[in-house]
């Protein structure tokens, strides 16, 4: 994280705020299909998974969030390093169907929970919103979207893998890669 000094040149710099554990696996298996005087074709095949979790957040509780509305940057204890603290998007409003939640806002106003009603009605009502606009998850259902209704999602992959594969022929290479 930024850390600011108060005196100096430098506005910011780059700071070890905690500990974090990594663990992972990477597989890789490089096969030559084809090998002749002329000819060679190889291919790799790779595929990695890693967890990381932040352990200690030094000197403070057990998060660190930085400002800003993607929350990019923030720690968690027990979370990822590459975790964003910020609200669940729920859909669009539109005019189907949805099972009313049952919550605060819903019986504040009016509606029964688990009776069924158009979503533009039950958004319109409850948040303000028109059909055709998003919306995010009130987390706790009182009504209002405010800080409470943050969550913590990682932007970690559940995996990576590759495929390559390289084809020469005398002094002439093709090669190809592609990473998911």
């Amino acid at each position: 994280l930024e850390a600011g000094l108060v005196n100096g040149a430098v506005k910011n710099m780059k700071t070890n705020v905690g500990t974090v554990q990594n663990r992972g696996i990477e597989i890789s298996l490089t096969t030559v299909n084809i090998e002749k005087k002329n000819w060679r074709w190889t291919t790799t095949f790779t595929f990695a998974h890693n967890n990381n979790d932040v352990r200690q957040i030094n000197g403070v509780s057990d998060r660190l969030i930085k400002s800003g509305d993607s929350g990019a940057g923030s720690l968690f204890i027990g979370s990822s390093v590459n975790a964003l603290y910020t609200y669940e998007h729920g859909g669009i409003v539109s005019n189907k169907n949805m099972t009313v939640p049952n919550n605060e806002a819903a019986t504040k106003n009016g509606f029964t929970p688990g009776s069924q009603v158009v979503e533009y009605d039950y958004y319109n009502k409850v948040y303000g919103l028109t059909e055709g606009q998003p919306y995010v998850v009130d987390q706790d259902g009182n009504g209002t979207i405010d800080d409470k209704d943050k969550t913590i999602f990682s932007c970690d992959p559940d995996f990576t893998a590759s495929f390559s594969t390289s084809l020469s022929y005398k002094q002439w290479d093709l090669s190809m890669s592609i990473y998911a």
